[in-house]
């Protein structure tokens, strides 16, 4: 069996790509941290910048502020929610916290629509949206 066998300098110039440095951002009074948002999220702030029709929302509203959960796009008065969910919500921990979160939201009296990248680029996410804000 023939086994790779690096040298010292070989070694030491793998390690060198391997290690990333960490960068930490530093936030002041003039820079508070903004959550990412993503491309399905711009995509939807889009859709309604052109649509007038459809209510000002409210971004990452904290609903429970002693859990921590935010919904993306909210009409606090109406109880409304949209929620976009794109990749990272396929993550494990992140898919077990959003079905506490949902449940969370109904049991206090919200109605959250999901919506995923096809409803956004096909444009029913705003139809449907339309549709719960009329009731």
């Amino acid at each position: 069996m023939n086994s790779l066998r690096w040298t010292a300098q070989q070694l030491e110039e793998y390690q060198k790509r391997q290690a990333k440095p960490i960068e930490i951002p530093i936030l002041t009074a003039s820079q508070p941290w903004q959550p990412k948002e993503s491309k399905l999220e711009r995509r939807i702030v889009q859709q309604l910048a052109e649509n007038p029709d459809i209510p000002a929302a409210q971004r990452n509203y904290l609903f429970l502020q002693d859990r921590d959960f935010e919904i993306d796009f909210a009409w606090p008065a109406l109880r409304v929610g949209l929620e976009v969910q794109g990749q990272a919500h396929r993550i494990k921990g992140k898919f077990k916290a959003d079905i506490e979160k949902r449940a969370l939201a109904m049991l206090a009296g919200w109605k959250v629509l999901e919506v995923g990248g096809d409803q956004v680029r096909s444009g029913q996410a705003l139809a449907w949206l339309r549709m719960l804000l009329a009731r």
